[in-house]
């Protein structure tokens, strides 16, 4: 990995609210690659975002955007599309984008271009105060989109969508990804972002409950729990398999592991093989089953 190909690093982040400190995940977004906070409303993850631009209260740690530790001024190498939306509601859409592009020094093509993209051109002279809470995410997202930013930030970007736009977002997030833009993007919605998350970091109440790849999204994927002598050697056994996705220890004789295309069967031999003695391995059901249940999480877009 080339120091040039990294556009975010950020590493210790601590956040602090009046009531707690939360600890936030080390992040490295490299050019083409997303990192996808995941998690229902209110978990935490929004936290990582507002330290990330400077909106937080960070206690300490270090964020470098685009090889320049932060300040107010790095924030123009990104494009963001927050939640709550924020606009000049009696403006028309032009006359909002037009307000962005004053204060961020782009071009005038640069609007052009965003209301195509966003299917906002021919309303552009709609007053956003009249406008469907669709087209005032797209508007949102055609903010971000302006003047080639090359890191996105993107919170819960397919709120609000329709399947059709849905569906486009996907493929603009796939072009943007393809053109070596690098994201950031937080959601509820994992059955939008398993294609797109080279890092996919779940949180709940607060705090990252697991970590992995985009397999970790998998329907497929089971989650197996061990009671071992060793939690952290039977931990660095099997994350040399390439079936897991991820390893988690809780203490020091038991862990958790995510796994795709194998069975607890396949990890009982495994443990055996690496002569790693365990008291139990067995099934037990996913934090994504306990945080996005089946049902909703199948039929989301019915």
């Amino acid at each position: 990995m080339r120091a040039s190909d990294v556009l975010l690093t950020s590493t210790s982040l601590k956040w602090k609210s009046r009531r707690k400190t939360s600890f936030l995940p080390d992040l490295a977004i490299e050019k083409g690659t997303a990192s996808i906070l995941l998690g229902a409303k209110e978990s935490g993850h929004r936290h990582v975002i507002d330290c990330i631009l400077g909106l937080g209260s960070l206690k300490e740690g270090e964020v470098i955007v685009c090889g320049e530790k932060w300040t107010p001024k790095t924030n123009r190498n990104i494009g963001c599309a927050l939640r709550p939306r924020v606009f000049i509601d009696h403006l028309t859409i032009k006359d909002n984008l037009q307000s962005h592009r004053r204060l961020s020094s782009f071009e005038e093509k640069d609007i052009d271009e965003v209301l195509e993209e966003f299917g906002l051109a021919e309303n552009s002279g709609a007053r956003v105060y009249s406008l469907s809470d669709s087209m005032k995410q797209r508007l949102n997202l055609a903010r971000a989109a302006m003047g080639s930013p090359q890191l996105l930030v993107l919170e819960d970007p397919f709120s609000d969508l329709d399947e059709i736009w849905r569906k486009k977002l996907h493929a603009w997030i796939e072009k943007s990804l393809g053109n070596g833009v690098g994201i950031l993007m937080s959601t509820h919605q994992p059955e939008d972002v398993q294609k797109f998350g080279n890092d996919i970091i779940i949180f709940d109440k607060g705090k990252v409950i697991e970590r992995g790849d985009g397999r970790l999204l998998d329907p497929n994927v089971k989650r197996i729990a061990i009671r071992c002598d060793s939690a952290i050697s039977t931990a660095t056994l099997m994350q040399k398999e390439p079936e897991v996705i991820n390893a988690t220890v809780h203490s020091p004789d038991y862990l958790t592991i995510h796994i795709l295309d194998k069975n607890v069967e396949w990890v009982r031999n495994t443990l055996k093989k690496g002569n790693q003695t365990y008291s139990s391995c067995q099934n037990i059901p996913s934090n994504l089953e306990r945080l996005f249940p089946p049902q909703r999480y199948e039929n989301a877009d019915k």
